[in-house]
């Protein structure tokens, strides 16, 4: 019921004998005129109470119908308690750290963290729900109710402490603390602002370009706040502030090179992600036998070296002084030195 309304507690005896009396929270209650009205020895037995003006430090609580014995050798007669709620409607629920509506919240992520929803007044005490995105996490949550005495009853003040370890994924998710209530649902919300260490990565692992081309590999972050990419070669110093490794054109100098890209910001260092690069190139002679004039019958050793990626292979010619014919060496395919004998 709420504040200023009238309630009617019916209570009805038969064989009425004794005097009809009320009881609230274990205390008597008289007539009062324009508050408390009822008959203390009807002739039709109805005892009913009327409370007018209804108030929560008077009105709330437990109500008993007893009847009086007639002689000492009789027990009075009681009824059932009966639980009268006197509705105060809550104020809106805050979220600690919130000053405003859509407002952000910082957290951490995977630390452990407690976020306060308050409520003050409210009769019955609301019931609090917690929730982020569409996902109930009420049960991550302890709510205390804590009244203050007399002569301030209807001050009641409820507060809910949701302790979860948010994920980064969390970041951008809002999170809501609805109160129920008898006289009215009400609902404060925030967006999740959530702090994480960097992580980065890459398209690949191995890139293979052909030489003399253009190349930009993209080092991706994740991260909040922002991070600084840092791009290294191994063994070498860093290079800071650019997601993006660009070679205007690819040499050779970079076959086999591994590059590392991570990211820093105030929360940590993210794991490095790293490429590898497999530059196609041309043969191109690296070191090849002089001409040689041999004595007949004696031994001469032939030899070339050629560098290419992939790794050229060598095949080896006669070409016949007098006639000009050209034939393949079969047993010498694949080798960097030929031996005459």
């Amino acid at each position: 019921m709420s504040t200023g309304t009238t309630l009617k507690l019916p209570c009805v005896v038969r064989n009425l004998q004794g005097e009809c009396l009320w009881i609230h929270d274990g205390t008597g209650v008289g007539k009062i005129v324009n508050k408390y009205e009822f008959k203390r020895q009807p002739e039709n037995g109805d005892c009913s109470l009327t409370i007018k003006d209804l108030q929560l430090d008077r009105d709330d609580g437990l109500w008993q119908c007893q009847v009086t014995p007639v002689s000492l050798h009789d027990f009075a007669l009681l009824s059932e308690t009966v639980k009268v709620t006197v509705l105060i409607a809550p104020h809106k629920p805050m979220i600690k750290g919130i000053r405003e509506p859509g407002s952000r919240l910082e957290k951490f992520a995977v630390r452990e963290s407690d976020v306060e929803c308050s409520i003050a007044k409210g009769n019955p005490p609301p019931i609090i729900y917690w929730y982020l995105n569409d996902e109930n996490i009420t049960d991550k949550a302890v709510t205390v109710t804590s009244q203050t005495p007399t002569p301030k009853p209807e001050t009641l003040n409820t507060i809910s402490t949701l302790r979860i370890p948010f994920k980064k994924e969390n970041n951008n998710a809002t999170l809501m603390c609805v109160a129920i209530h008898p006289l009215a649902n009400q609902t404060v919300s925030a967006l999740l602002n959530i702090y994480y260490a960097p992580e980065v990565d890459v398209e690949r692992e191995k890139y293979t370009i052909v030489e003399g081309n253009e190349r930009s590999i993209e080092c991706k972050v994740d991260s909040n706040p922002p991070a600084t990419v840092i791009w290294r070669r191994h063994g070498t110093n860093p290079r800071f502030g650019r997601n993006v490794l660009y070679f205007e054109r690819v040499t050779r100098d970079l076959n086999g090179m591994e590059y590392e890209c991570t990211a820093q910001n105030e929360y940590g260092v993210a794991k490095p992600a790293n490429v590898k690069f497999d530059v196609l190139y041309n043969p191109t002679v690296v070191n090849v036998s002089y001409t040689q004039s041999v004595l007949t019958g004696s031994r001469a050793r032939l030899y070339c070296y050629y560098d290419g990626n992939p790794s050229p292979i060598i095949r080896w010619f006669h070409i016949n002084p007098r006639t000009g014919a050209v034939s393949l060496v079969k047993n010498a395919n694949g080798k960097n030195q030929h031996i005459l004998d």
